[in-house]
């Protein structure tokens, strides 16, 4: 499978804030595996702006959070990014998700983070979050930080070869007993 599909990201309310085309490397079952080279366009209220970094992303039609792997231009590792969001949903050639603005990164070497703390506490006020879905939120961001410790990055050939993906890397669990998540406040 590799067709060009769109994917949206919402706000809480359902407001569209950012959308961008990604070709579909593969889907099993409910997770859908994406990818797009550096350069790919991505689009908001102010306009498109160019990636910088290739990404494969992993989006669950059945799990609270999405998982981007980002990738230097020499095809390294460069940082794992987890939205905690709503499972994806796949409709009319759209994939999409609902962004609650809290999120896990991952550097290599370094350990999980929750970031963007300020941004959640923001959309707690001007969306009115529940408080279980508050407490639903950060229980997420904590297992996203387990998801982000036990994660094993899929490969990324060399530009140079042109071929940008490798195989996607098979869905992952993680293991028990990793390292607490660190917080951190206003990055991401």
């Amino acid at each position: 499978m590799r067709d060009r599909v769109r994917v949206q990201a919402l706000k809480y309310d359902g407001t569209v804030y950012r959308w961008w085309d990604v070709t579909v490397e593969r889907r099993v079952g409910t997770l859908i595996v994406t990818f797009n080279p550096p350069g790919h366009l991505v689009f908001d209220a102010t306009g498109p702006w160019a990636a910088r970094v290739a990404v494969r992303a992993y989006y669950w039609l059945d799990r609270p959070y999405n998982v981007l792997e980002t990738f230097r231009p020499d095809g390294a590792p460069e940082e794992l990014y987890i939205n905690v969001a709503s499972p994806a949903s796949w409709h009319d050639g759209v994939l999409s998700f609902r962004d609650f603005e809290l999120d896990v990164v991952k550097r290599p070497g370094l350990p999980a983070t929750i970031v963007d703390q300020d941004e959640f506490e923001e959309a707690c006020r001007r969306y009115a979050y529940p408080s279980h879905f508050i407490a639903h939120c950060r229980a997420v961001a904590e297992e996203a930080c387990r998801v982000a410790e036990g994660w094993v990055w899929s490969r990324l050939e060399h530009p140079a070869v042109g071929r940008w993906a490798a195989e996607p890397n098979p869905v992952r669990s993680c293991s028990e007993g990793v390292r607490r998540c660190g917080v951190r406040s206003g990055t991401g």
